[in-house]
């Protein structure tokens, strides 16, 4: 078996200064408002999925069964609308993607600069690969979605009939789920027909598989049961929750070097050139 790769430090050495100048510009380019806007968009996804799910388990009694099913739909429903960006907008996809790995080491760069570090990490080398990240969702997250399922069906819970128990709940559900997809649809149709056609497109695949996956060993420890809605579904939906936070909070980090390359290239721009 071969050893697993380690993150390595690369000295910022004149060589790599020259690649981010050169690389810079094009970087800071493409953080505009609609790809802050998808940044966005995802933390919301996040909350709106985990906030209806705790709100109808805790306010409005609806079935924890009910609530497990919506959880699982809402992040499996977020890896068909990113599947439907590589069908329908392969070119923005790879664009974006080539755009993102080559963005990497300018952003990496940033960091490094606006905390005063000459060295900075490797990890950007490994370049991301939609679907590759596809395929990692549908194994890792098809296992976990089954693994977490099974137990209902062992049991023999009609999860249909308990959908259909409640139409309010039922419409509620449905009506999220909708602005969730309606919100990927978005973004698709401002790519083939709006004026972002060639703004920056957020691809989320991948991450979801791992997500789904570690839910399942939770689902595993507390089991299935007459609590679930405490011991399973209130920390899955937490966890979502601070996700998000997480997210939002790399969101405003990505603000913060986005002001300082703007105004180091300003400041760069104005500076005399040698003679």
């Amino acid at each position: 078996m071969g050893k697993a790769r380690r993150s390595r430090s690369l000295t910022l050495d004149a060589a790599r200064l020259r690649t981010f100048e050169r690389d810079a510009p094009a970087a800071l380019a493409r953080r505009t408002p609609a790809f802050f806007a998808e940044q966005y968009w995802a933390v919301a996804e996040l909350l709106l999925v985990a906030g209806v799910s705790l709100w109808g388990l805790f306010v409005l009694g609806w079935s924890p069964v009910v609530m497990l099913v919506y959880l699982l739909a809402g992040i499996w429903l977020g890896t068909f609308v990113d599947a439907l960006k590589l069908w329908l907008i392969p070119q923005a996809v790879r664009r974006e993607t080539a755009a993102f790995n080559r963005d990497r080491m300018v952003w990496v760069v940033v960091d490094a600069l606006m905390h005063e570090r000459d060295e900075i990490s490797d990890n950007h080398a490994a370049g991301y690969r939609p679907r590759l990240s596809l395929g990692i969702d549908i194994l890792f997250g098809g296992f976990a979605t089954l693994m977490i399922l099974a137990p209902l069906v062992e049991a023999r819970v009609d999860i249909v009939a308990e959908l259909l128990a409640d139409r309010t709940m039922l419409n509620s559900l449905a009506f999220t789920l909708a602005l969730q997809f309606a919100g990927g649809v978005w973004i698709i149709a401002s790519h083939r027909i709006g004026p972002e056609r060639d703004a920056p497109t957020r691809i989320g695949l991948g991450a979801r598989g791992l997500g789904l996956f570690l839910l399942m060993f939770l689902f595993v420890i507390v089991g299935p049961g007459p609590d679930v809605a405490w011991r399973f579904l209130l920390p899955a939906n937490l966890a979502l929750i601070a996700l998000a936070g997480l997210s939002a909070f790399g969101v405003v980090l990505m603000h913060r070097e986005t002001i300082w390359l703007r105004g180091h290239l300003r400041a760069r721009s104005a500076a005399p050139v040698r003679p």
